[in-house]
């Protein structure tokens, strides 16, 4: 699947908020015949362009970190008008109902002086357990490892 959209934002009546956004989302599984076993790639970006004079708002700004993005990060660690993702997960299904996953998470957040917290491309690694139904992930947990350290938390999504 690769999803591309372009937005335009615009303060009513003029102002300091003003710009335009491409995003990117693109996601592809390779799995064999019982489904047992996945390959899963999710790769996304965001581009904001400010008008002249104007700022892309903090809280428009995309970000990474969480159970979604760079996993061995808090939510909205790193935050900037431009960012790129990358996630790769091998899961094994172990029962019906019971899968577990090693994953790989990098990505990047630029943008001048907005990029906070931003020091260049970071990665994480780590494993999940996750109980699933046919449709969805009922409840994950994993762990994950970065340059932050290591960070255990849970969910109810899959991360992509």
């Amino acid at each position: 699947m690769l999803h591309l959209r372009w937005l335009g934002m615009e303060q009513r009546g003029g102002g300091l908020y003003d710009f335009q956004r491409l995003e990117l989302d693109g996601r592809a599984f390779l799995c064999d015949r019982s489904r047992r076993h996945v390959l899963a790639a999710h790769i996304s970006g965001t581009w904001d362009d400010p008008a002249p004079a104007t700022v892309v708002p903090f809280y428009f700004q995309e970000a990474l970190g969480g159970s979604h993005t760079l996993r061995s990060f808090p939510h909205f660690r790193f935050r900037g008008t431009r960012l790129l993702s990358l996630s790769a997960e091998y899961r094994l299904g172990l029962l019906p109902w019971l899968e577990a996953a090693a994953f790989y998470d990098g990505g990047d957040v630029s943008g001048g002086v907005e990029a906070l917290g931003s020091m260049g491309y970071r990665d994480s690694v780590g494993v999940s357990l996750r109980w699933v139904s046919e449709d969805d992930v009922i409840l994950r947990g994993y762990v994950a490892h970065g340059g932050e350290g290591w960070r255990l938390a849970a969910s109810g999504s899959f991360p992509f």
